[in-house]
């Protein structure tokens, strides 16, 4: 929940502007590790990498652009896109179509959020919760 008080006499589209730029400047933390580890792997197989994600619109353009995901990832999936969030059944469905995969154990998802690993699971996805750095470099060794 985020709660601001702005005292600033400006009008409220700049208010707005303010707090999204705050929003994206102090909530980015980007684990520069993660992807390294993608990086690797795609380069180690030729494989494919996707970020799902629950966002919108705004915030998608400015971790693609302005936080560089755009480069270590063929496509950001999320929700605004979709219409629907993880872990409802058709963020997995329509995600699965967007990447072009026909085959759902084809897929590695990774999540910090067990909901969302025991919902891609259930949907056939082969899934794994994200421990830290070396979960993934386990569950990516092997992948591929």
């Amino acid at each position: 929940m985020w709660l601001c008080r702005i005292t600033s006499s400006r009008g409220l589209a700049d208010r707005v502007e303010e707090f999204v730029a705050y929003w994206h400047g102090k909530d980015s933390v980007i684990d520069r590790g993660v992807l390294s580890q993608a990086d690797a792997w795609r380069k180690r197989t030729g494989g494919r990498c996707f970020a799902a994600t629950n966002q919108e619109h705004h915030r998608v353009a400015h971790l693609r652009e302005h936080a560089g995901l755009g480069a270590h990832f063929n496509e950001i999936i999320y929700s605004a896109a979709l219409g629907v969030c993880k872990p409802d059944r058709t963020f997995f469905t329509s995600a699965q179509a967007r990447m072009g995969v026909a085959v759902a154990q084809s897929i590695l998802f990774v999540d910090d959020m067990a909901v969302n690993v025991d919902a891609a699971r259930s949907y056939g996805w082969r899934a794994m919760l994200y421990r830290g750095p070396e979960s993934l470099e386990r569950a990516l060794a092997e992948w591929g």
